[in-house]
């Protein structure tokens, strides 16, 4: 693994190791299995930018070599554009939420982070996104919106 400061100042590091994968070719329950990167989801050429509270639905069961039944996928969650600072919820398509950010962002941030997701119904994955609401001088509310892109780069064993 190679870290690379390629700006002209200087720059602290931290790389904490949080757990490893096996080589080979995955066969046992909650095994993890790499696929080829893919985008699953850009709402910059579909659908437009989202509100607050709004949930977008991302098929990732049946897709780009996963398997039907696939327990969960490893999505890297992207938000850029966002009119405001807030945070995206990622879980399985409709289970309960658990109001656990995977994303944290602020006002004008283009920002991504990794996350494993359980596959809910209909072999789907729901990231909602969660965006402050301030209020106008007339107490009316302002709309504030954000882009989501979600690119899956492995699954899950059942």
């Amino acid at each position: 693994m190679t870290i690379a400061n390629t700006s002209s100042g200087t720059a602290q590091i931290i790389a904490d190791v949080v757990g490893f994968f096996l080589p080979g070719t995955p066969t046992i329950s909650g095994a993890f299995a790499g696929i080829a990167p893919t985008r699953l989801v850009d709402t910059r050429t579909y659908g437009g930018p989202i509100g607050n509270a709004y949930t977008v639905p991302v098929q990732a069961a049946g897709i780009n070599g996963i398997p039907q039944n696939a327990s969960g996928v490893w999505v890297n969650l992207t938000v850029t554009e966002p009119t405001t600072f807030g945070y995206f919820m990622a879980r399985g398509y409709r289970a309960p939420w658990t109001f656990t950010s995977n994303l944290n962002f602020g006002d004008g941030q283009t920002i991504a982070n990794m996350a494993w997701v359980p596959i809910g119904a209909e072999g789907k994955i729901e990231i909602q996104t969660i965006l402050n609401q301030p209020m106008s001088i007339h107490w009316t509310a302002v709309p504030e919106t954000s882009q989501v892109i979600v690119d899956v780069f492995g699954y899950t064993l059942p």
